[in-house]
């Protein structure tokens, strides 16, 4: 009997603290004239925080994809596996040390698909766990505002008609720092300051915070290249702090899928870049990409960006009508369009830098932009990454063999010879190309993994194929077994009369230096006149000048 009188007593403490919120929460609303406003439909649910947190010597942290706000067509809810490389560290610790600890208004920056977001979420998912209350507010440009509450083991969702969510955010904030006297964290994400509704949120959140410092925590997340305009004494009034993200390296993503479950997690991502996943039995074994050679194939379509495609990226690529523009920042959301997902922002000496994501956009935006938009890139690209001087090269190739402007050649002589323009068009070696269409065409492989050649050039009234390597290295291998398989996919037999030419095409400046280091599939032209063992003898390899050339 004492037991159920304790019970009945406790409910009834209970039921009165919660009266006496409610009303607190309708005289704070008076007092902020907000009584009138109509509340938003919550959903809510539980919350499971079983195998949340960091995992393998914290190189992977594990949480339900449910909690990066996605929907159920982009994620399939789940478990969800971040790898950690240096740059979630990083964020972490600006949060825990910078944001969480001394109460700084952190911003975090960074391209699309570096991670800003879900390293956030990781961060206050483990405060969760820690006592807070946590709220995420995820902006978009123009679908409804998506909030998501945290509280113990309890989690609530609703969204908001983006013209509606200025007036309702205050409404939502007070209700969340009335409902409990946890320490709260309010995150919120995809900001953009030329948005209007984006700054009026962004000051309801601010102001929110300056009420309670001591309690409250506020941390912004943008894909742009700046938070806006700043001004120096008002930061240091609000103990603005910056942190940068920069974009995914080929590295990063080669240690991150030597992980079963991150490999996993990302095979259907890499089926749809590279569309080379086996069908079956109709795969010929030596053509089955190991694991490496699925990711470097994903990397020279998406680069530094985590989760994007061809079609986005093709979207973005209408957008740019000036080069110039472009790289500065005055186009795309760095601007005011969406093109900044092209751009990656890498680390640099002296300084960091901004160049296009990945090879298949750079050679898209050359063959769009021309050779002086590669030059404008060569300028503002300071860096000793090999990947990064592969890329322009090769878009330095395509701006000059796609334009009116004619590429020049030189061979090991000094003699310099002329390249006629030709139209460039994708190609894939396993569905073939009509050759017919055209007088002459570069074919531009699509599969970025492409061996022995990077552009093959069909001349009809010559009766010419030229295999064409573009590199920066200083050798490189022969492999003629592709040759093959390229010409049988045009359906050029070796009886009809095409002659066929192999092209190594290098920096001027190191063509002394270059040499073919090894021949695969000796023999493999004859029908085309190669005489097997002396293939090496044939190939023709030429310089070509980095200087901007008289564009025509």
């Amino acid at each position: 009997q004492k037991e159920d009188r304790l019970r009945e007593e406790k409910d009834r403490l209970r039921q009165k603290e919660d009266r006496l919120r409610q009303e607190m929460y309708a005289m704070q609303m008076k007092k902020l004239g907000l009584q009138h406003i109509v509340q938003p439909h919550w959903e809510e649910s539980e919350v499971d925080f079983t195998g949340v947190g960091f995992e393998g010597e914290q190189r992977i942290f594990r949480l339900h994809a449910s909690f990066l706000m996605k929907n159920e067509t982009e994620v399939e809810l789940g478990q969800c596996y971040l790898y950690c490389r240096e740059d979630f560290h990083k964020q972490w610790q600006f949060l825990e040390e910078r944001v969480w600890k001394e109460g700084c208004f952190g911003y975090i920056l960074g391209p699309p698909g570096t991670g800003k977001t879900s390293t956030t979420i990781a961060f206050l998912l483990s405060l969760c766990k820690g006592g807070w209350s946590v709220m995420i507010i995820r902006l978009w440009a123009v679908r409804s505002v998506t909030f998501l509450e945290i509280v113990d083991d309890k989690q609530k969702t609703c969204e908001v008609d983006t013209g509606l969510s200025i007036d309702l955010i205050a409404t939502i904030l007070e209700e969340w720092s009335l409902k409990s006297s946890k320490k709260k964290i309010l995150f919120l994400d995809g900001y953009h300051h030329h948005n209007i509704q984006h700054l009026g949120l962004l000051q309801k959140c601010s102001v929110w915070r300056d009420r309670d410092r001591s309690h409250r925590r506020l941390v912004v997340a943008t894909s742009l290249g700046s938070r806006g305009k700043s001004y120096p004494d008002e930061d240091t009034l609000l103990k603005v702090e910056e942190h940068q993200v920069y974009s995914w390296t080929l590295e990063e993503y080669k240690e991150a899928v030597k992980y079963d479950c991150l490999y996993e997690s990302v095979a259907g991502l890499m089926e749809q870049s590279t569309n080379e996943r086996a069908r079956g039995t109709e795969r010929e074994t030596e053509d089955v990409l190991t694991r490496e050679d699925q990711i470097e194939s994903k990397y020279m379509i998406a680069g530094g960006s985590s989760g994007r495609a061809v079609d986005d990226y093709r979207k973005a690529i209408l957008c740019v009508e000036n080069y110039v523009d472009f790289l500065h920042g005055l186009q795309g959301e760095r601007g005011r369009t969406t093109v900044n997902r092209l751009l990656g922002k890498y680390h640099g000496f002296p300084e960091d830098y901004y160049a296009p994501i990945s090879k298949f956009v750079a050679t898209q935006l050359a063959l769009k932009l021309g050779e002086s938009f590669v030059h404008e890139v060569m300028t503002s690209v300071v860096t000793n990454n090999p990947s990064m001087k592969g890329f322009l090269f090769e878009m330095l190739f395509f701006a000059r063999v796609g334009r009116m402007a004619e590429l020049i050649v030189t061979n090991k002589s000094g003699h310099e010879e002329t390249w006629e323009p030709s139209t460039v068009i994708d190609f894939n070696p396993k569905e073939g190309c009509n050759i017919t269409l055209q007088p002459r065409v570069c074919l531009k492989p699509t599969k970025w993994n492409q061996g022995g050649y990077d552009a093959v050039i069909v001349d009809k009234d010559k009766r010419l194929v030229r295999f064409v390597q573009v590199t920066i290295g200083e050798k490189h291998e022969l492999k003629l077994q592709h040759f093959v398989k390229c010409l049988k996919s045009l359906k050029i037999g070796g009886g009809a009369g095409w002659k066929v030419e192999i092209f190594f095409i290098v920096d001027k400046e190191r063509l002394h230096i270059f040499k073919v280091s090894n021949v695969r599939g000796k023999g493999g032209l004859e029908e085309y006149g190669w005489t097997a063992g002396e293939e090496r003898r044939r190939v023709f390899v030429v310089g070509m000048d980095l200087r901007r050339t008289q564009v025509k």
